[in-house]
């Protein structure tokens, strides 16, 4: 009995270890060298962890965000740059390109302007405030052959704002960091299909009917030579023998 327990926790211990590798390869890999797709909408949770001059903002202040992700220029899982869009609360909402600064990792720089009241008057650009955001996959899934974000990291960092009033603005900054689930659904993986390339075959070939050709027969005219016949000529050639006029009939012997 001990013996089955004692086997039975050692097999416990090693599926729970093998849960807990597999864990942390995809939090690794994300850092050593893996091109990681982010795209969708996150439901972002975040805390202000600096505010300084801000009215209405303080530090370890809860903020809750939806940012929207859309990746540019990607061969599968590598993408050079991607569009942010945030809301800021209250504030319309921003758009920020970011670009890849490594494996999973995105910054991009913007500024918004801030309204100052001075001297009785309101400022719509009275401030001017910039700003860092980088961005980093913390985990991924896979479709086919693209691995795309399904949690993120983010910071938010002001450093200093412009004073565009006569009145003194004073130091003013504020941080902020945030983690991020994906909450869109993700495209499907393409499904691979095999296109057959039909082989062309050389037709067989028609048999041509035969056509009796009629054969004439053409009549061969019969040429009927004549049999030789013997002519006697008695025509009279004159000779001259012996000083004498002497006349020789054909087919008689002349003088013997």
């Amino acid at each position: 009995m001990r013996t089955r327990l004692a086997v039975l926790a050692a097999v416990c211990l090693v599926v729970i270890g093998g849960a807990a590798v597999a864990r942390a390869q995809i939090t690794r890999s994300v850092g050593s060298g893996v091109n990681v797709r982010v795209l969708g909408r996150f439901l972002m949770s975040g805390t202000v962890s600096i505010a300084v001059g801000i009215p209405g903002e303080q530090p370890g202040e809860q903020l809750a965000r939806t940012w929207r992700v859309r990746p540019y220029d990607c061969e599968e899982s590598y993408c050079p740059r991607i569009v942010l869009v945030r809301n800021r609360g209250a504030q319309r909402e921003s758009k920020l390109t970011l670009h890849r600064i490594g494996a999973g990792a995105y910054r991009g720089t913007g500024s918004f302007f801030v309204p100052l009241k001075c001297l009785g008057r309101t400022y719509q650009r009275g401030s001017l405030a910039p700003y860092v955001i980088t961005l980093r996959v913390t985990q991924w899934t896979q479709r086919g052959a693209v691995r795309y974000a399904t949690r993120i990291y983010a910071t938010y960092v002001n450093t200093q704002r412009s004073d565009r009033t006569r009145c003194p603005l004073g130091v003013v900054h504020d941080a902020a960091h945030y983690r991020g689930e994906l909450k869109s659904a993700l495209p499907p993986a393409p499904v691979t299909t095999t296109t057959t390339t039909p082989v062309p075959t050389t037709p067989a070939p028609v048999p041509v009917p035969t056509v009796p050709v009629p054969n004439p027969t053409v009549p061969v005219p019969t040429t009927t030579t004549p049999a030789p016949t013997t002519t006697t000529d008695t025509t009279t050639v004159p000779l001259l023998l012996s000083g004498k006029n002497t006349s020789v009939k054909s087919g008689h012997r002349g003088y013997s």
